[in-house]
């Protein structure tokens, strides 16, 4: 069966992405962006799409520890799905900018 795939990656600046590019050249993906691609992929009945993605880019690609790959998905129940199958969520680099307001009225009982 083939399903409709979002993969982001970060490989860093020295990363292997000619053997990443040449996997995704070779599915017939389409650019969406920086580190961003899709594609639609024949799953056959796997159960563990994200294993079974991961597998499939491993044969082409040397992954390194730091190295991070998301997948997003539509599940069987028609719900988006979206996980690392490789490495790890970091924080993100836009934390601290939202300016927490204190609210400068003050409420006071009037004093007769």
């Amino acid at each position: 069966m083939k399903k409709r795939f979002w993969l982001s990656y970060d490989l860093g600046i020295d990363g292997d992405y000619d053997g990443l590019y040449g996997w995704l050249d070779r599915i017939k993906a389409i650019e969406c962006g920086d580190g961003l691609a899709s594609f639609a992929l024949d799953v056959g009945k796997s159960r563990d799409i994200p294993a079974f993605i991961l597998k499939q880019i491993k044969q082409r690609t040397s992954l390194r520890k730091r190295d991070r790959l998301y997948l997003i998905w539509r599940r069987e129940d028609k719900k988006m799905s979206g996980d690392f199958i490789h490495g790890e969520r970091h924080r993100s680099p836009w934390a601290g900018y939202a300016v927490e307001g204190s609210d400068s009225t003050e409420d006071t009982e009037d004093a007769d």
